[in-house]
């Protein structure tokens, strides 16, 4: 049930609010994202599970890239995101 994967997102993109059902362990390598939790850079690890709910948004600027490591599912929140839920397979 564990995955690794890279996520390469543009400034100012807006991830859709969610949470997990397991852990997910995220590494910055390029840029910056911010989200209910903080600010995460360069080096930094951002950790989440199913206590979390967040919607991390890049930062202008440059591409975020990030090394995640993630078990389980994302559980995407609000109305659109449980419209979306049955076709995201994360």
């Amino acid at each position: 049930g564990a995955r690794v994967f890279m996520l390469k997102a543009a400034p100012g993109t807006s991830l859709p609010h969610h949470t997990h059902t397991g852990t997910e362990l995220t590494l910055i390598l390029r840029g910056a994202f911010a989200h209910q939790g903080g600010r995460f850079g360069i080096g930094d690890f951002d950790e989440a599970d199913g206590t979390v709910e967040h919607q991390p948004v890049v930062e202008m600027g440059e591409d975020c890239i990030c090394l995640v490591a993630m078990e389980g599912q994302l559980r995407l929140l609000g109305l659109l995101g449980r419209l979306m839920q049955p076709f995201v397979r994360m």
